[in-house]
């Protein structure tokens, strides 16, 4: 109860300062009135609209789950393996560096414009943090644990899952919190600049007609389901947290 009169307060204050601000700007085409917003937004049509919001929504998981189930892996491959992260190192740090408009023309060139792209862009712009973060938790590992595990001749099964994935819980939990925050951004983005269908394409053909309500509701959607999304993931994670040591 009180956490939902906090979420009533924070949006009624939002909207307050909001209509405030417009009404002290009074430049329709910049900063419109939030009943204007909604006005709007009652007027879409709400077939195509979810569609494109589970459009986007979709790409959101694909990376998601592209990044943490091939971040994490290969980053404890890279842990365990120095020389290899050694090789593959400046690799990585190049790859971090590249912008996204500098992979938009060899995208579009290769798969054209669709969903293809937006998911790619996206997972390489978050692959290499989530790499550098596991490799950085497998360091950390009590190399005297595993070498007593060793010598007692635990089962490498529960080597792995109790001391190696009981170590990296707090790096997981930082990886998929930075790949949830940051996400819907990167897709968004990324369905602007070469997209098919989704909350970004919308925004982007709001932008050509002038449609400056519009834009304000694709980007007031897009920040409710990221943040629905990034807690629905905390949650998720804390609740595998709990049950972690009965894998």
């Amino acid at each position: 109860m009180r956490s939902a009169l906090k979420v009533l307060l924070g949006v009624g204050g939002a909207l307050g300062v909001w209509h405030l601000w417009a009404l002290g700007l009074d430049a329709p085409l910049v900063l419109p009135f939030p009943s204007d917003v909604g006005a709007r937004l009652g007027q879409m049509p709400l077939g195509p609209l979810l569609g494109d919001v589970l459009s986007s929504l979709g790409k959101v998981g694909a990376v998601l789950g592209l990044v943490v189930l091939g971040g994490v892996p290969a980053g404890i491959v890279l842990g365990l393996s120095p020389r290899l992260f050694s090789v593959l190192r400046p690799v990585l740090v190049a790859l971090q560096a590249i912008p996204v408009v500098s992979w938009l023309a060899l995208v579009v060139f290769s798969f054209g414009i669709g969903w293809r792209g937006p998911v790619l862009i996206s997972v390489l712009a978050f692959l290499p943090s989530a790499l550098f973060t596991t490799v950085q938790g497998v360091h950390t590992l009590d190399s005297q644990l595993l070498e007593m595990a060793t010598l007692y001749d635990v089962p490498r099964l529960k080597i792995f899952r109790h001391i190696i994935l009981g170590s990296l819980r707090p790096f997981v939990g930082a990886v998929v919190d930075a790949t949830a925050g940051g996400a819907w951004k990167a897709v968004l983005v990324t369905e602007y600049l070469c997209g098919d269908r989704g909350l970004g394409v919308r925004m982007a053909w709001a932008r050509q007609s002038v449609d400056v309500e519009g834009v304000y509701v694709f980007s007031v959607l897009a920040v409710v389901f990221g943040i629905v999304t990034e807690r629905a993931v905390r949650r998720i994670m804390d609740r595998r947290w709990g049950s972690w040591r009965t894998w």
